[in-house]
């Protein structure tokens, strides 16, 4: 499966990248991926650009071979939004923990 295969691909190169945590959402950990199905990640990184600069980082290094939506957050805010953030403290809950340091 193509969506599974390059979640395996981009989890070995965002610790290369910087990546703090990696957190795998939506369809594949779900066990419900169809044929629109894209990757979704969290990614905590600690980088000194405001929160699109982060995301365009991710995906002008990572190449991506499907879709792909990538939410980066730094450390300080993943703090507060795995209290606060529904969004957050679900995928928590759900998701595939992919890499952590």
């Amino acid at each position: 499966m193509l969506l599974k295969s390059e979640l395996e691909r981009v989890a070995q190169e965002l610790p290369s990248l910087g990546a703090l945590k990696v957190i795998a959402i939506g369809d594949l950990p779900k066990g419900r991926v169809l044929p629109g199905s894209i990757l979704q990640l969290i990614v905590v990184q600690d980088l000194a650009l405001n929160y699109l600069d982060r995301i365009d980082f991710f995906i002008s290094h990572l190449r991506p071979l499907v879709g792909i939506d990538i939410s980066v957050y730094t450390s300080s805010e993943f703090a507060e939004l795995e209290k606060t953030n529904l969004f957050v403290m679900s995928s928590l809950r759900n998701g595939w923990a992919m890499y952590e340091e």
